[in-house]
């Protein structure tokens, strides 16, 4: 059983169902993340008094992928929008693909495979679970 700390919300099963579905009855998902490269978040409320419109094509330069940790490995989804993996991106047979983990308040973020990830404040709950997941492998 993966350590929870909260109970899903209806945000983070609404993706889980999503990936479940992508990955297939004969793989068990245990906690995901919507996660991007590029810019960290809240960086548009720091542009906009300085640069004004600029600032809204911030987004416009970020790659957003989900990344999910099965009881396989880790898989990379591409995603559309915000929250709608599409397809298998990279597949790990392994954890030991994950770097470091700022699991805390504030910028919070991953790395897999030496690829830094941002994290918005909405996953935080997921990427604990993902980083004591980690730590129990280790």
């Amino acid at each position: 059983m993966e350590p929870r700390r909260f109970p899903l919300g209806g945000t983070e099963r609404r993706l889980q169902e999503r990936l479940q579905h992508l990955l297939g009855k004969d793989e068990r998902l245990q906690a995901a993340v919507v996660a991007f490269t590029g810019p960290r978040a809240g960086i548009e409320a720091l542009l906009v008094p300085l640069f004004g419109l600029l600032s809204m094509f911030v987004n416009a330069t970020r790659t957003i992928t989900t990344v999910a940790v099965t009881e396989r490995g880790v898989v990379l989804f591409d995603t559309r929008g915000l929250r709608r993996p599409t397809q298998n991106l990279q597949r790990f047979d392994s954890l030991a693909v994950l770097g470091p983990i700022n699991d805390t308040d504030g910028d919070s973020w991953i790395q897999v495979a030496g690829t830094k990830f941002w994290i918005e404040g909405i996953w935080s709950s997921e990427l604990y679970v993902i980083n004591q997941l980690k730590r129990r492998t280790s």
